[in-house]
């Protein structure tokens, strides 16, 4: 009657603290980037963008030649244009945010700068949803505009409902929670 009950379950696997060396994916939270990154990522991403238009203009025209309508190539590219050329030109860059961001979780400028979109509330990987509605929002006229006001991120973030943070920068525990939610409407 002396033997006393194991607290423990003894064919439990070991534990051990190891919050300190988890991947940088499970650490929820991170200081957010700076107007000066986030400006550097606008710069990079739109010679980016530029690069895959230009590679999808030689592609149709490419194609276009080879099957005898040059005039495609004109009516979407050309001074002639228009609003087709433009929407064409949007639809590229769309598909370039949301390929890259969506898949890698960054674009070409915040692989460079050490930074990841997250969702701001979880600090993971942002879902597709909100992607795409980042995407979206950041067609609204003046946008760029919006990291002129208060807070770290433009509108593409608060609609979206995600952030940009320096993957390079965990925040100590005592800070994370002053990082923690933002009011966005219908969340």
């Amino acid at each position: 009657m002396d033997d006393p009950l194991p607290s423990e379950n003894p064919y439990a696997p070991p534990q051990s603290e190891v919050s300190h060396v988890l991947a940088p994916e499970a650490v929820t939270h991170y200081e957010p980037a700076s107007r000066g990154k986030r400006f550097a990522h606008l710069i990079v991403d739109q010679f980016a963008a530029m690069g895959v238009l230009m590679a999808v203009v030689f592609t149709v025209g490419i194609a276009g030649a080879m099957a005898g309508r040059e005039e495609l190539v004109d009516q979407l590219f050309g001074e002639s244009s228009g609003l087709l050329g433009n929407l064409m030109g949007i639809w590229v860059m769309g598909a370039y945010y949301l390929a890259t961001e969506g898949i890698f979780g960054r674009t070409l400028g915040k692989l460079i700068t050490g930074r990841r979109v997250v969702n701001w509330r979880t600090g993971q990987k942002a879902g597709w949803g909100a992607l795409i509605g980042r995407t979206f929002a950041r067609f609204v006229p003046f946008e760029a505009f919006s990291f002129l006001g208060a807070g770290p991120g433009g509108w593409h973030d608060n609609w979206s409902g995600t952030m940009v943070v320096d993957m390079k920068k965990p925040l100590p525990p005592a800070q994370a929670g002053s990082a923690g939610p933002r009011f966005f409407p219908g969340r």
